[in-house]
């Protein structure tokens, strides 16, 4: 049984997809078809024996839909690994080849009685194998792009390799054309700059292999196998057919292959593989797992919630492949740069060969000046001086759990003037307690719980989920809540027991024209002078009670706030809570702007009022409650804790609630900048020494011409110095 996963293009509705579903479906040979019309994917089974992956693809085209294959990491991977293996062949055959013209014609020297006019014929027919089984395909590439008008990085090479093979093409074809020209040179050159070429192809194949290790290295965690339990019988099964839901085995010291929750078993999860930072983990009935972390300790079960594209892992990768959505600005320069330099190369080479022909000059000088010009132009250089520095830091830091959208969010965190936090969650562990709980003098303090844990039972605000946990400890028996309303940033209301009931701060008690209790509003000013959160209960319209909550402020926050000093980026505070609690926190961590009991709105704004002065704004808050400050800002920055991942809203998502991600997201920005800044000038001084030379300015004083030969070798020089220069970025960051 083989698997395919389709991209589906052209569907309008969910009807559409059933029809694809039925159609696919009654083929013989389809096992089983799935079609997601709001993914617009497809994941069908088949036997190999009888159906082909084409004939599937064909079958959905005749039904008028448009079906585009989705190859999987690990597909990718191996393609890779073939795509090297395939070079190096390449260049083996092309190696013997060159060794044939090289020594080729001294053998044919000693022949006694070989006809001499053979001999050109030979040489150029062993030329045109280097040529064809060495870079045929960049070739018929560098073609197709000409005809379409449309650059390729194999474009000057091409026509300067075609420069030269016409030349020897014309020297064979007519033996007593410039008979002072050896034959032999130009057909080494034509090898050497054939081999030349493979050699830096296999470099950037190699660079490629070195960028993509990280992911390769997650890839590799994922089983191809899991236990699954259907039917009450565990047995063992492809993990891409393992479906939401279903339940897993997984034991000590395997790979976790889905996202789920375990329910059954304790045991520890090394999650560093996908949050890059922290130690094993404890985890117990109800907690989260994520993909291609490994369980430590015991046998545990876990059910299924995100499988195949929808787990972390696949998102994070998902996104690493979705980097040229979301170009930084010198990545556009590069690419601009690099059509301009091509066709001024073109306009060099020609106006070269003119000049030396104008001169005087012979047309040997004239090819050999114009096709060192083409070759020696590296137009791999912006590739290698901007793609591969920020390709290589978003990898790096994909495999320490922060996720970037591409280099434009690199570009802007390399630039940045402030960072907002949000408090809640974000600079306090969101892990609250309450502390304190105080009723009107005369009321139950049970039947005060019972009418706040039931309200509080209808919201999945944290400080609610808190309530909740300290009332089932009590032994609290809550009663349904009916017509319940969630206030943005003040609280909720709804019925209980026939009566209205409202817990919030102290804005919704006065909106909601509560009669309030002076003594315990004066109970809720001493819980504020003591930081903690006051949360006023009403019913009727008549407060009743008011409970202290408390949260404390995270390490990594502290941490972060220092290292933010040091750069001299401001940092400001907003939050819902009242400014006592949200000044005593700034204080802890030497911040000095905050903006207190606001709502999300009001956020938006305070966001909206820095960028107006010029700055460059960062928010750090929930990925899905503050998706739309995170939107406003110019880089979002999304902290997140679960296996729920939300790369939508967010131009940074971390993978865990770690604010040092941050401090590490900033100095890699700058570092993979100023990097970039270093190419680009190595760039420019090997252009602006090499193509002089190519062009033969040094010829009236020295009376030598650079061998093409040398041309292919400075290219490989000029990589190679960037290669050192990426280098120093890996240990940088």
């Amino acid at each position: 049984m083989e698997n395919l996963m389709l991209k589906i293009r052209d569907m309008h509705c969910a009807t559409c997809a059933q029809k694809i579903e039925k159609i696919i479906g009654a083929i013989k040979g389809v096992l089983s078809i799935t079609v997601n019309f709001p993914n617009e994917s497809a994941a069908i089974s088949y036997d190999e024996k009888i159906i082909s992956e084409k004939t599937i693809i064909k079958a959905i085209e005749k039904i008028d839909y448009t079906p585009e294959k989705i190859e999987l990491e690990s597909e990718k991977l191996k393609k890779r690994k073939t795509e090297l293996q395939k070079w190096i062949k390449r260049m083996i055959v092309c190696a013997i080849l060159t060794l044939l013209i090289l020594f080729g014609e001294i053998i044919i020297r000693k022949i006694d009685g070989f006809p001499t006019f053979l001999v050109n014929p030979i040489f150029f027919a062993l030329t045109s194998l280097v040529i064809y089984f060495g870079v045929f395909e960049f070739c018929k590439i560098a073609y197709t792009n000409i005809i379409k008008f449309k650059n390729s990085k194999y474009l000057l090479s091409t026509v300067g390799l075609a420069l030269l093979y016409i030349y020897a093409l014309i020297l064979t074809l007519i033996p007593n054309i410039t008979p002072y020209v050896n034959r032999m040179i130009i057909h080494q050159s034509i090898t050497f700059i054939v081999l030349a070429t493979i050699a830096i192809r296999l470099l950037g194949l190699n660079i490629e292999r070195k960028l993509k290790a990280n992911i390769d290295n997650l890839v590799s965690l994922q089983p191809k196998k899991a236990r699954v339990v259907r039917n009450g019988t565990e047995i063992e099964v492809d993990t891409n057919d393992i479906k939401a839901g279903e339940v897993i085995k997984v034991n000590a010291g395997e790979t976790i292959p889905v996202d789920g929750i375990i329910i059954q078993g304790i045991t520890k999860i090394n999650e560093v593989m996908v949050t890059g930072s922290g130690p094993e983990e404890e985890k117990t009935v109800g907690s989260e797992v994520m993909a291609a972390t490994i369980n430590i300790q015991n046998t545990i079960a876990i059910k299924a919630t995100q499988v195949g594209k929808n787990t972390t892992l696949s998102q994070i990768i998902s996104l690493l492949n979705q980097t040229k959505k979301y170009q930084s600005k010198k990545e556009k320069f590069g690419e601009k740069a690099n059509n301009i330099f091509t066709i001024l190369i073109l306009i060099v080479a020609a106006v070269t060969a003119f000049t030396w022909l104008y001169l005087g000059a012979n047309t040997f000088v004239a090819i050999m000046t114009s096709t060192s010009i083409l070759i020696i132009a590296n137009t791999y250089i912006f590739e290698y001086a901007t793609l591969n520095p920020i390709n290589f830091g978003l990898e790096k830091l994909a495999s320490r759990g922060i996720l970037l959208k591409g280099g434009k969010t690199l570009e802007k965190l390399s630039r940045i003037d402030r960072v907002v936090f949000d408090k809640t969650g974000i600079l306090t562990n969101g892990i609250p307690e309450i502390t304190n709980v105080i009723t009107k003098p005369g009321f139950n303090e049970k039947r005060f719980l019972i009418l706040l844990g039931s309200l509080e039972s209808a919201s999945n605000h944290p400080f609610a989920e808190m309530i909740v946990e300290y009332c089932k400890n009590e032994k609290i028996t809550f009663q349904k809540p009916y017509d319940c309303r969630y206030i943005e940033g003040q609280g909720i209301m709804g019925i209980i027991e026939g009566e209205e009931v409202v817990a919030g701060n102290l804005k919704l008690m006065e909106q909601s024209n509560v009669q309030m209790d002076s003594e315990l509003k004066h109970a809720a000013e001493i819980l504020s002078r003591n930081v903690r959160t006051p949360i006023f209960v009403a019913k009727s319209r008549i407060l009743i009670g008011v409970i202290g909550v408390a949260d404390t402020i995270k390490e990594s926050a502290k941490e972060v706030a220092v290292n933010l000093n040091k750069q001299k980026i401001q940092m400001t505070i907003v939050s819902g809570d009242n400014e006592k609690i949200t000044e005593h926190i700034a204080n802890e961590l030497r911040i000095k702007d905050i903006v207190a009991d606001i709502l999300q709105k009001e956020k938006i704004e305070t966001i909206q009022a820095f960028q107006d002065k010029k700055e460059i704004v960062a928010f750090v808050g929930n990925g899905i409650n503050d998706a739309p400050v995170l939107i406003q800002a110019d880089i979002g920055i999304s902290m997140n804790t679960g296996t729920d991942t939300e790369l939508e809203s967010s131009d940074m998502t971390c993978i865990n609630d770690d604010l040092n991600k941050i401090n590490s997201a900033i100095n890699s920005a700058n570092a993979i900048m100023k990097t970039i800044g270093n190419n680009f000038k190595i760039s420019f001084l090997y252009h602006l020494i090499a193509l002089p030379i190519a062009a033969g300015v040094f010829l009236p004083i020295t009376g030598m011409l650079i061998h093409p030969v040398l041309a292919p070798l400075s290219v490989a020089a000029s990589i190679a110095l960037l290669k050192e220069n990426n280098a120093k970025l890996r240990k940088s960051i």
